[in-house]
């Protein structure tokens, strides 16, 4: 969807969203994942990291004023889980991502526009333009020239496709409301850094709204192992 479609201006901040990163061990890697959610048109109001201890956060991250850090227990599901409850009342939407990944420019806003088109809808996964078995740089080169298209204006609509109730999100770029997390949590039983407790999580989700996929909002997963 173009920007100038979006009712929000360049570099502001969406007061009800927020970005949730879960990593271990990773720092460099989360380092520059953040500079490509600093480099979205629409900022977040929080950027949230669930790490294990302090030696799995970048340089400088204490420092800033929009990041909140949970430190505890190893586990993907127990950390994201942590983190969501500790979130201030005010957010009202989670954008999940994974601590190895380049977002398009307007990554976040389309994700939001896409949001406010269906109340009901409770979870959306992204397009991913490569999903492993590639580096950093290659990445980059994805994005700008899936953002260079984008400029020139192709679409001129939000697309969403609307999930089978068997069919669960992409971890690396599914993002969900708040509210949701009243009713289901990420399950603790899947062990360590996981497996498909984005599925698992989407599916039950369906049972307070729908979930969708949304081409529209791209990024490339690195992968890393």
């Amino acid at each position: 969807m173009p920007r100038e479609e979006l009712e929000f201006p360049e570099q502001a901040a969406c007061a009800g969203l927020a970005v949730l990163i879960a990593s271990k061990g990773r720092a460099d890697e989360l380092g520059h994942t953040l500079k490509s959610v600093r480099g979205q048109s629409l900022q977040p109001a929080l950027i949230v990291l669930s790490v294990t201890s302090e030696t799995d956060l970048p340089d400088g991250v204490r420092g800033s004023p929009d990041v909140v850090v949970f430190i505890g227990k190893e586990g993907k599901t127990g950390q994201l889980n942590r983190a969501l409850n500790g979130l201030p009342l005010c957010i009202e939407l989670v954008a999940f991502l994974d601590d190895d990944v380049v977002l398009s420019w307007d990554y976040l806003m389309t994700v939001v526009a896409a949001f406010a088109t269906d109340a009901e809808l409770v979870g959306l996964s992204g397009r991913m333009l490569a999903n492993g078995g590639i580096d950093r740089d290659k990445a980059k080169e994805l994005i700008a020239r899936f953002d260079e298209q984008t400029n020139i204006g192709q679409s001129s609509t939000l697309t969403i496709h609307y999930l089978n109730p068997n069919q669960g999100l992409y971890g690396c770029c599914m993002s969900m409301r708040r509210r949701v997390f009243s009713h289901v949590q990420f399950d603790e039983r899947l062990p360590l850094y996981s497996w498909l407790e984005d599925a698992d999580i989407g599916i039950r989700a369906q049972r307070h709204g729908r979930c969708g996929y949304c081409p529209d909002a791209c990024l490339a997963h690195l992968g890393i192992k």
